[in-house]
């Protein structure tokens, strides 16, 4: 257990927006990946290469399209409502804090 906290929530907030930015950029590179393998498929024959197509479109598109970026999405998405409910949470205890004794 921790003895105690030390909070930023401006260097969380902008953490999250790192992370997401990250995601977006992880995204855009899955969606890169697929086209570029697609061109380099386009107008291959055979069995082997319409099962890798076949792979291709399906779990290995959504994987690196839509799951990994999804992921790192929810990492950011996580921090970001820890970072909230830190700071609720400090709001409270100043408020039980007396203005003077």
């Amino acid at each position: 257990m921790a003895n105690k906290i030390v909070f930023n929530y401006t260097d969380i907030t902008n953490s999250v927006n790192a992370i997401k930015t990250g995601a977006e950029a992880i995204r855009e590179a899955g969606n890169t990946l697929i086209t570029n393998v697609d061109a380099a498929i386009e107008g291959a024959d055979g069995a082997s290469m319409n099962k890798f197509k076949t792979l291709m479109d399906g779990s290995v598109s959504k994987y690196v399209k839509t799951n990994i970026p999804d992921t790192i999405d929810s990492i950011a998405e996580v921090l970001q409502k820890n970072a909230e409910a830190m700071q609720e949470s400090d709001e409270e205890i100043a408020k039980g804090i007396p203005d003077s004794i």
